[in-house]
């Protein structure tokens, strides 16, 4: 009989320590799981900051009064406004294929670099787009998952921690361009260049690629001014709704209503 306690204790004993492994490697699966929509939640954030920042077109209008860019153009301000819309719609994914200024030449090397310039903003509109597509999906199955049995408060703020996660990854980029600026704009607006072209075509010369005198370096620092507030305002609701959910996640209907 004391044989058979002992091994009735021995089995119960491994099984209880093969549930808490179960119950381990879950947990780490499920916070590598979130870890993952972080990323897809930062990548939209970015996203949405780099769109936003290009479609704003009011920082523009400013900058061509705030520096006299009618003078120094030779154009009115709505020729050099309808100029920049050309440019904008361009960088757009539903923008024109080929970039036409409807009062500036271009050269070669300016078309090319304008071509490059469009890749980056179309690859990150496309990929935020996915990214919000798999962050609605993912809210939308965790809350028909609602009304599971067990379903408790702590398991639905569990699965918001992709909130948290993105907006930890994004506030890191705004804080050092933030910081960068601060420092020296025109060091950053260099370094900025050299890392993301693989070429020179970005300095333009004033002879073949006059549009460069009507978009001013001042102007490049005011969109990526609007850029890191917007990035910044998208990490705070982030982090808000992360707070705000984990103590009360039925307001969002993720969990039953005890």
């Amino acid at each position: 009989m004391k044989n058979e306690e002992n091994i009735r204790k021995e089995n119960e004993g491994k099984e209880n320590g093969c549930k808490e492994n179960r119950c381990k490697e879950n947990e780490s699966k499920g916070r590598c799981f979130q870890l993952v929509l972080g990323l897809a939640l930062a990548v939209f954030i970015i996203a949405l900051s780099a769109t936003a920042g290009l479609n704003l077109r009011g920082i523009y209008s400013a900058d061509i009064d705030r520096y006299g860019l009618t003078d120094i153009s030779g154009l009115s301000k709505e020729r050099l406004e309808e100029n920049f819309r050309v440019l904008v719609d361009y960088n757009n994914i539903w923008g024109a294929k080929e970039l036409d200024f409807p009062d500036f030449p271009m050269s070669e090397h300016g078309r090319i670099h304008f071509e490059e310039v469009k890749r980056i903003f179309c690859g990150l509109q496309w990929t935020g787009l996915i990214s919000a597509v798999i962050i609605a999906a993912y809210v939308a199955s965790v809350m028909v998952k609602k009304d599971k049995p067990g379903r408790t408060v702590q398991r639905a703020a569990s699965d918001l921690r992709f909130l948290k996660y993105g907006a930890m990854m994004v506030i890191i980029i705004p804080a050092v361009l933030g910081g960068a600026i601060a420092i020296n704009w025109d060091m950053a607006f260099v370094v900025f260049h050299k890392l993301l072209f693989r070429n020179d075509y970005w300095l333009f010369d004033l002879e073949t690629d006059p549009v460069i005198t009507v978009l001013p370096d001042q102007f490049f620092m005011h969109v990526a001014l609007v850029m890191i507030g917007v990035a910044l305002l998208s990490c705070a609701v982030c982090l808000v709704a992360y707070i705000r959910l984990r103590h009360d996640p039925s307001s969002l209907k993720l969990c039953r209503n005890e």
